[in-house]
């Protein structure tokens, strides 16, 4: 997935006494900058790339880009006429918007600490943490009454249903497009002590020789292919190439 972020504005309503003061995304927090706190959070989210819509001394964070060797991950569009508002920058990144895919779209100029969440974000991830790691994985255990083997999870995202299925004992192999996406699978696993394989792979060339798993699933994969114009039937029929037979 893709962040996109609103950071061309001056400050104005900041009131600060500072002649010219630094873009927002640069102030810094605790000898960091915003911006750097958003590239280490949307890195263990599994979010592939940061679009900064720029414009009020954009050079600077341009130069922050640098000096967090971070432009394999930040793209930069500049609106010339930042001044006019948020808005315009806004319309200045239409075509990153609308690309096909799912985006996420906020400001930048957001402190926000991932460990000091509310209740009702805490309570929501533990039910969505018990639906897939518990609920779903025993939905397929129970239909393919399947006791021990080999699980495929391609698209794995976060790899929590798949981090259930290795606790139960399964040979389990972890595959995803985007290796922000695979990097917090294994930080998962390794923080639950558990084992896999992972492998950086696309679903429609799935690099794996057929009849392998016991198990071939995913979940919240397959709409993305239709944003994307791409066609599910294909995934599909590698998914069941790499399953076995029996």
């Amino acid at each position: 997935m893709k962040a996109v972020m609103l950071a061309a504005g001056i400050g104005a309503r900041l009131g600060s006494s500072i002649t010219e003061p630094p873009p927002k995304v640069l102030l810094r927090f605790d000898d960091k900058s915003l911006l750097e706190y958003h590239l280490e959070i949307f890195r263990q989210m599994g979010i592939d790339e940061l679009v900064l819509g720029v414009g009020y001394k954009h050079h600077d964070v341009e130069r922050e880009i640098a000096a967090l060797g971070a432009r394999d991950f930040i793209r930069t569009v500049f609106n010339e006429d930042y001044h006019e508002g948020n808005i315009v920058t806004l319309w200045a990144l239409r075509d990153e918007l609308c690309c096909g895919a799912p985006v996420l779209l906020m400001d930048a100029d957001i402190l926000y600490d991932e460990e000091k969440k509310s209740l009702f974000s805490r309570l929501e991830e533990f039910v969505i943490n018990i639906y897939f790691s518990d609920v779903f994985t025993k939905a397929i255990l129970s239909v393919s009454n399947i006791k021990t083997g080999k699980i495929f999870e391609p698209g794995s995202g976060g790899g929590m249903a798949s981090a259930k299925f290795a606790k139960d004992g399964f040979d389990v192999t972890c595959m995803d497009l985007s290796e922000n996406a695979l990097q917090k699978t294994k930080s998962l696993f390794k923080h639950m002590d558990l084992k896999a394989k992972f492998t950086l792979g696309d679903l429609f060339h799935t690099p794996i020789k057929d009849d392998e798993f016991n198990i071939v699933f995913n979940q919240g994969v397959m709409e993305h292919f239709r944003l994307a114009n791409l066609e599910a039937s294909n995934g599909i029929k590698e998914m069941l190439r790499v399953l076995k037979n029996d």
